[in-house]
């Protein structure tokens, strides 16, 4: 999911199957490496890329969500809070830290951080 390359950090999305739709387990994964790189203005580029052939990134995956909130689960509401925590930090890192973003967008594109 991340590799680094000199000043550059490559994050992949890596569901696939899912057309990379993000889940909670990978915002939560993703937002403690932007705190830290925005904290600690390294590196000067992320490039964001999906894995497989079909989709950059689905948004959020909203079927699980769906099927969590009919069985009266929080994953809308965990999902949603966190999720906009991390867009929030993505927005703002070139203001915070110099921080570049690149995102490769092939194939399947949506979601709220379009």
């Amino acid at each position: 999911l991340f590799q680094r390359r000199g000043g550059v950090q490559h994050v992949e999305l890596n569901r696939p199957a899912k057309f990379n739709a993000l889940n909670l387990d990978m915002v939560r994964l993703i937002r403690p490496h932007y705190e830290a790189w925005i904290a600690e203005a390294e590196p000067q580029c992320v490039l964001m890329s999906g894995a497989g052939d079909k989709a950059f990134c689905a948004g959020g995956d909203v079927a699980h969500i769906r099927e969590d909130t009919l069985s009266g689960g929080s994953a809308a509401a965990d999902f949603f809070y966190e999720e906009y925590q991390l867009n929030h930090l993505i927005a703002t890192a070139y203001d915070r830290a110099k921080l570049v973003q690149v995102a490769l967008w092939d194939g399947v594109t949506m979601g709220g951080g379009v």
